[in-house]
């Protein structure tokens, strides 16, 4: 291919010289075939110029359309060709006597006859023009530019085509563009070149490039800095004392990219120009020309300096903190154990309360004393029954209460069993937990409602039955219910001034508790007691409130 060496300018100059006599020539193409001009100026082929008069004369027509560059031909409405001139016989490179009377339609290329077919039938009506290829010579198409009209041929209906050959305005088109794309491609290549001296010199890492006998090809600035020189080009012994002493795990290196030929990553030291050491971690590959032959080595070297200072202070850290947790570990060991040995303590002391308490009373024979002395035993056992769950609970700061409430019925029913009444015991229990501050007040109420209802609530009947509930709304409100169906509160007892002290203290734990405490006597007795407390999990955490 012949390489046009022209300028852009004189490119575009030439496409507008061409484009203008294109211009000029459908301009008398159509004033011929409308009869619009009386008279046209022609050049000779002597160099001269003559002027032709066309009304009237046919032989001053067929004298313009002979002497004309571009190619002239008159068809018949069905497309014959009845008249061609010089210039369309040497554009179609076939010899003017085998034009006459051929259809011109053979001569287009196949790809535009149904476009050109189109644009002469109707030009019968109004002037066409387009672009198509014509078939020239050995079937080598030949871009053209084409305009026709209708004319008048012996009262019958002809079509005049004027055909200009655009090779040249293609070509230079087509230099034009190759020169735009030369140029764009002549930018990217300047931003592509300036973009990559930007990151090269601006690039933290270090770059090396080296060709395959070890000389330094490229390097960024920070990697003269890493090893301590000022430059590495074109320096074969620098190069050398980089790779093969100066940083370590180098036969791992190329032998890994032997081996494999792609990107190797390991960490290794760089030993600088002044004998200190900067531990690196590098990322090498090999890299290719177009036909896979290997041109060298492309390495980025960083500094791992920080991560490694990091690293070492995040180990110092973690065995920091292992020793702290370790010995954390052993200290909440011992608090678990002091304070199951205090709970354990607490319960067994209140135990003993218990059993004296209830030894007195076995000495007394007042009925109402040895009562009274019973009810104090029951509540010191509810007592100890909390720190006995407490020493059983595996966090050691909540009670789970559901079984708390099952513990101390099984305590109650045991102590004030009555063989003489059938109670069934009904219980619904969520599973909740209290912290002791929670648990010690709401046990001691629950006693006394229970043991209230155990003593009075089933006189004179030979059965009853007793319902639990323990229930804990996803707000924190907790609903502690004891209710029976037996004989009732009498009406005109208010059990707020009652002179009952279990009742007296009923109302002051609830206040303590800054609960409420609903009486329900419809059927039987029911208290209802109602309070919020802070979320106790499960692993003994208390949320916030």
């Amino acid at each position: 291919m012949v390489t046009d060496t022209r300028s852009r300018e004189e490119l575009v100059a030439e496409n507008k010289e061409l484009r203008f006599r294109l211009e000029e020539a459908e301009e008398t193409l159509h004033a011929l075939g409308s009869g619009a001009a009386d008279a046209l100026m022609v050049s000779m082929p002597d160099g001269g110029e003559q002027v032709f008069t066309l009304q009237g004369s046919e032989h001053p027509y067929r004298v313009l359309i002979e002497t004309m560059n571009e190619g002239a031909v008159t068809l018949t409405s069905d497309g014959t060709i009845v008249y061609c001139n010089k210039s369309m016989a040497t554009l179609l490179q076939v010899p003017l006597e085998n034009l006459i009377g051929s259809m011109l339609l053979s001569y287009v290329a196949p790809a535009d006859s149904a476009l050109f077919a189109a644009r002469l039938e109707s030009s019968t009506r109004e002037p066409q023009k387009g672009e198509i290829s014509l078939l020239s010579g050995a079937d080598n198409p030949t871009p053209v530019l084409f305009s026709c009209c209708s004319v008048e041929m012996s009262g019958r209906k002809g079509i005049n085509v004027l055909f200009t050959d655009i090779t040249e305005i293609k070509n230079a088109e087509s230099q034009l563009q190759i020169a735009a794309e030369r140029e764009r491609a002549s930018k990217a290549l300047s931003d592509s070149n300036e973009r990559y001296r930007s990151i090269l010199f601006n690039i933290q890492d270090s770059y090396i490039r080296l060709d395959t006998e070890g000389i330094v090809l490229i390097s960024s600035p920070s990697a003269a800095r890493m090893f301590g020189y000022n430059s590495l080009q074109n320096n074969i012994g620098l190069s050398n004392l980089i790779f093969y002493k100066n940083l370590e795990h180098r036969d791992l290196l190329f032998e890994e990219l032997k081996i494999h030929g792609k990107v190797v990553d390991f960490e290794s030291f760089v030993k600088r120009n002044d004998g200190t050491s900067t531990p690196v971690s590098v990322n090498a590959q090999y890299y290719y020309d177009a036909h896979g032959k290997i041109l060298g080595t492309e390495a980025f070297i960083r500094d791992i300096t920080e991560r490694k200072q990091a690293e070492e202070e995040l180990k110092k850290s973690e065995q920091r903190f292992r020793l702290a947790t370790d010995a954390a570990q052993v200290s909440l060991l011992e608090k678990e154990v002091m304070l199951k040995e205090i709970h354990h303590r607490v319960k067994n002391n209140l135990q003993v309360i218990s059993s004296l308490v209830n030894l007195q009373a076995n000495t007394i024979d007042d009925p109402t004393v040895h009562e009274h002395l019973r009810d104090v035993s029951a509540r010191v056992r509810s007592m100890a029954l909390v720190h006995e769950k407490l020493y059983q609970s595996a966090n050691l700061s909540s009670v789970p209460f559901d079984d708390y409430v099952s513990a101390l019925l099984q305590y109650l029913i045991h102590a004030h069993g009555n063989s003489k009444v059938a109670i069934r015991f009904i219980k619904d229990l969520q599973p909740v937990f209290f912290w002791v501050e929670t648990a010690v007040p709401c046990g001691l109420i629950l006693n006394e409602l229970i043991s209230n209802t155990l003593k009075h609530a089933f006189r004179g009947r030979s059965q009853g039955e007793v319902r639990i509930l323990l229930h804990r709304s996803p707000d924190g409100t907790v609903c502690l219910c004891v209710s029976d169906d037996g004989v009732g509160l009498p009406p005109e007892l208010d059990w707020r001034q009652s002179e009952s002290l279990g009742l007296r203290l009923v109302e002051m734990l609830t206040r303590q508790l800054n609960a409420t405490m609903e009486l329900n006597c419809d059927n039987g007795t029911e208290f209802q007691l109602t309070f919020k407390l802070p979320e106790v999990k499960k692993d003994g955490e208390r949320e916030r409130e």
